[in-house]
């Protein structure tokens, strides 16, 4: 094995875990923003609801805001996993490189010192 080649390898390991890293946050913005326009929308719709005087219009407007409750309950639980799963996929690169870092001497192991670094600040939370 040439000197290139465990650079070149946790190159592409890190290159594969920020893509995967990448994606997990726009799915994670994108169910944000959409889960903030049924919250608009419901809003809105739950104060014409109140506003409305006639049965038939407080009808309409009770059933249109149910209708968007269930979707927006659907897509919660759609969004959901596919952010578990993008999450699971970003957890198998990082353990790849962490893997990988094995074979370089201790003090370059960046990558799992920091891993280790974000683990001991999460177990102790006196930093928040």
């Amino acid at each position: 094995m040439t000197d290139n080649k465990p650079i070149d390898y946790l190159d592409y390991l890190l290159e594969g875990a920020e893509l995967n890293d990448s994606l997990l946050q726009a799915y994670r913005n994108f169910h944000l923003t959409l889960q903030s326009i049924f919250v608009a929308i419901g809003a809105g719709l739950s104060l014409a609801v109140l506003a409305f005087d006639e049965i038939i219009q407080f009808t309409l407007a009770t059933l249109i805001l149910v209708v968007l409750a269930m979707i927006s309950i659907y897509i919660l639980i759609k969004m959901h996993k596919i952010i578990i799963a993008r999450g699971e996929d970003v957890s198998f690169w990082h353990r790849k490189l962490i893997r990988a870092e094995q074979d370089l001497p201790p003090d370059r192991r960046y990558f799992t010192q920091f891993k280790i670094y974000q683990k001991l600040r999460r177990a102790n939370a006196k930093h928040l």
